[in-house]
């Protein structure tokens, strides 16, 4: 009972001089499970009236998006490129690379695998669709070079390895199939 006497008199010394919201000027009211001096100290009424007083307070910039001076996309402002171009332009360097800056020391297994990683982007840029150009499966799909990677010396350009008529999609059957011999295309 005296609890209550001293917890309404501590409420009634808060309401005669309250706390005022910084955002809205509406008075900080004291909660049930709240004492009148946390209401005191508080600042704001709630999250949002914090919110709105401190975003106003440190504006953020918005992005600024120019276009791109080799295709009109939108790119940021700070490259010099979109996105696409940027790709397009590393494309075209490794194109012109011999492979032998490509090639792994080790197994047959990893020797290539750089090779044929952009033979897949290659690919890509082509525009071909990505399904087995025999029987059209598109679940799993591989990069076939019709002449094979190790036909080529080491001073050829990927673009030579990599060009758009020595690529295929295969489905992982038919790419075996033609590794070994029992197909032809």
């Amino acid at each position: 009972m005296k609890n209550v006497k001293l917890r309404q008199q501590a409420l009634e010394v808060y309401y005669a001089n309250p706390s005022i919201c910084k955002e809205c000027s509406q008075v900080i009211k004291v909660r049930e499970n709240q004492q009148p001096g946390e209401a005191r100290r508080k600042v704001f009424c709630s999250r949002s009236c914090a919110t709105s007083y401190n975003n106003r307070k440190f504006i953020k910039r918005p992005s600024e998006y120019t276009k791109c001076p080799q295709c009109g996309r939108k790119k940021d402002s700070k490259a010099n490129r979109c996105h696409e171009c940027r790709k397009l332009n590393t494309f075209k360097k490794v194109q012109e690379q011999p492979i032998k800056k490509y090639i792994r020391n080790g197994n047959s297994r990893i020797k290539y695998s750089s090779i044929r990683t952009w033979a897949a982007k290659a690919l890509l840029i082509y525009g071909r669709e990505k399904r087995c150009e025999i029987c059209g499966y598109d679940i799993v799909v591989e990069v076939h070079h019709i002449k094979s990677i190790i036909s080529f010396s080491e001073e050829d350009l990927m673009g030579d390895v990599n060009a758009k008529e020595n690529l295929k999609y295969l489905c992982p059957n038919h790419h075996a199939m033609l590794d070994r011999g029992l197909l032809d295309i």
